[in-house]
């Protein structure tokens, strides 16, 4: 168990392979059948999930991600372009997948982050992005 988890934490595709990846069930307002099916997650798991959450309809949620732990977690709209924050950079890596969602490529991070004076992004452990702003964690910035 011990090497699993060194190995997880030290490498993103065995972190997704041994955990899972975080999946939106919910996007923007719709609901993603083909995600439901790929994770054989149905309407009533759904809609028990949003209840336990105290969300009636489903024209009240913005996003649902279904968690690797099986939780599902929910955005409610507040507004009409309520977005949430995909993670672009996890652990030095970007991730082309969630930059393929909002339309954008690797080269348009690239250059953004060059802006901002990120030249080497295996530097960044964490990187967001929503409404034209950036948040930038840097790998070992934090010294106790």
């Amino acid at each position: 168990q011990v090497i699993f988890a060194y190995l997880s934490l030290k490498n993103q595709k065995i972190r997704q392979l041994l955990d899972g990846k975080p999946t939106i069930i919910i996007d923007r307002g719709k609901i993603d059948e083909h995600a439901m099916r790929t994770q054989r997650y149905n309407y009533d798991d759904l809609m028990t999930q949003l209840r336990d959450k105290n969300v009636e309809r489903i024209s009240d949620v913005s996003y649902a991600i279904l968690e690797p732990t099986g939780k599902l977690s929910v955005f409610t709209k507040d507004g009409p372009n309520k977005m949430i924050e995909l993670p672009l950079i996890v652990d030095g890596v970007v991730q082309k997948e969630e930059l393929e969602k909002i339309g954008k490529d690797p080269e348009w991070l690239e250059q953004k982050l060059e802006k901002r004076g990120h030249h080497d992004l295996s530097k960044i452990s964490y990187c967001t992005y929503n409404k034209g702003s950036f948040f930038i964690d840097i790998k070992d910035e934090f010294k106790p």
